[in-house]
């Protein structure tokens, strides 16, 4: 839902978003409704040019940040594992999550990628959950969460694995990024021809 100020200036519209998550009140989130729009149409562009685009976490200010990186995952977890967590604490609003994994183990390397929609919610969960533990039951093993170095953004998310081989089609879902669209997964796209493929996954293909 949105509103918008009492001049006409479309500038001024603003859009609420609710996050329901398992707490006792949504999280509230108060974005410019250009701004939604923004996001909105850099998600809906798949076919991105062949001119790698990466943006540089330090050329960009902290308050316009939205990758993160998560640390300290337990090795069990899987990828629905840390999106159901995310959903749970208000945090669904996401557009790509990596969680690399080992191909032999099929366990994860205790790290993954996320890219919020918003800075706000980017800012917000960095702050909330480093130091809070996944589970009650298991309070021993800690989440940290730091900026995604070196690049910042859907759009450089989506050009580097584009290019990746961790995106090959020959690989079982698990281990791929994933998009997301509406609080659902999408299939990466597959990889620009000519992406080297290291020998582990060749196995797979």
């Amino acid at each position: 839902m949105y509103g918008k100020n009492d001049n006409n200036n479309s500038n001024d519209q603003v859009m609420w978003k609710f996050s329901f998550g398992s707490g006792k009140f949504p999280r509230a989130l108060k974005v410019p409704l250009q701004k939604y729009r923004d996001v909105e149409e850099e998600e809906c562009i798949w076919n991105f040019s062949k001119n790698k685009r990466e943006l540089l976490t330090e050329m960009v200010p902290e308050e316009m940040r939205t990758s993160v990186m998560l640390r300290g995952i337990p090795s069990d977890y899987n990828r629905d594992d840390i999106v159901q967590l995310l959903l749970e604490r208000g945090f669904g609003e996401i557009n790509f999550f990596y969680l690399p994994m080992n191909l032999k183990s099929g366990l994860n390397t205790g790290y993954a990628f996320i890219n919020f929609r918003f800075p706000q919610n980017a800012s917000e969960f960095k702050s909330s959950f480093s130091g809070t533990p996944f589970s009650e039951t298991r309070p021993e093993e800690i989440g940290w969460v730091h900026w995604r170095c070196p690049i910042q953004g859907f759009a450089s998310h989506f050009d580097r694995y584009r290019r990746n081989f961790a995106s090959h089609s020959g690989l079982p879902s698990q281990f791929k990024p994933m998009l997301y669209r509406n609080g659902k997964g999408v299939p990466f796209p597959a990889v620009w021809d000519g992406v080297k493929v290291c020998r582990k996954v060749q196995k797979y293909i």
